[in-house]
């Protein structure tokens, strides 16, 4: 049996990560990862993760977080 507990100081909140999205081939998935901007701070944006490699590739950045991913069409390389 695994137990899992989140538990915040009581002023704030606890932001789970979503849920991978992974390639066809399961050798890669789209994730919300944080990305530190400079000065202006961390911002949750798109990262290909690559299984065999082991690599993280950012696919955004910027002063803006993105919210949700909504698909991954792999054939016409749109998410």
């Amino acid at each position: 049996m695994v137990t899992h507990r989140e538990q915040s100081g009581g002023r704030g909140w606890v932001e789970l990560y979503d849920a991978p999205i992974f390639s066809t081939d399961g050798q890669s998935f789209l994730v919300r990862l944080p990305v530190r901007n400079g000065d202006q701070g961390e911002f949750k944006h798109v990262n290909l993760y690559n299984v065999r490699m082991h690599q993280v590739i950012p696919i955004t950045h910027g002063a803006y977080e993105v919210t949700e991913i909504l698909g991954w069409d792999q054939n016409n390389n749109y998410m």
